[in-house]
């Protein structure tokens, strides 16, 4: 897969995003250690040797910074990308970070494997899409609920790739033609 064909799975990468955005890998993002005390325009102090984070979820969530935060809508990103309104485009991509994106980080820290990540991850979907038919099994007609492991890791894809043993879901099989 060429990087051109990655870059043109428009409605993938808002899925991906919106993914991310509903279902965040912890509540918080980035944290940090404090080394030295600094006193915030406020008047508060932050004390050295306390961690903070940023409240990821509570941002993803958060009806002043996304409309109809708590409902998963795939296109979100990609409609966003679509408006004439002087929105650019860029700041609505998977890999982009903000204030209101906090999944890879913010600012001159954010995560730089986060394009190479994207990458993997739509020729991934991409391949099961391919070469699987994937639906659920029979009788069911709600999806599968998340995993949750411990308080930051949500696990929210229900297939393993039979190359690696594991065995694959009643909803899940290799396409025949």
């Amino acid at each position: 897969m060429s990087t051109h064909a990655l870059q043109a799975m428009k409605k993938l990468d808002s899925f991906l995003k919106e993914s991310l955005r509903f279902h965040p890998l912890g509540a918080s993002s980035f944290q940090r250690k404090v080394r030295k005390s600094f006193k915030l325009s406020t008047g508060e102090t932050i004390p050295a040797g306390v961690v903070i984070e940023a409240p990821n979820h509570a941002v993803a969530r958060d009806p002043a910074a996304f409309e109809d935060a708590d409902q998963f809508r795939p296109l979100r990103f990609y409609e966003m990308r679509q408006r004439p309104s002087g929105e650019t485009a860029p700041k609505h991509q998977f890999v982009s970070v903000s204030a209101k994106s906090l999944s890879f980080g913010y600012g001159r820290h954010a995560c730089p494997g986060r394009f190479f990540a994207a990458n993997e991850i739509k020729m991934i979907v991409a391949t099961c899409i391919v070469r699987y038919d994937v639906r659920l099994a029979e009788g069911q007609t709600e999806r599968y609920r998340n995993l949750d492991f411990g308080a930051s890791v949500r696990l929210s894809f229900q297939f393993f790739i039979s190359s690696y043993g594991f065995h694959l879901p009643t909803p899940l099989r290799e396409k025949t033609s």
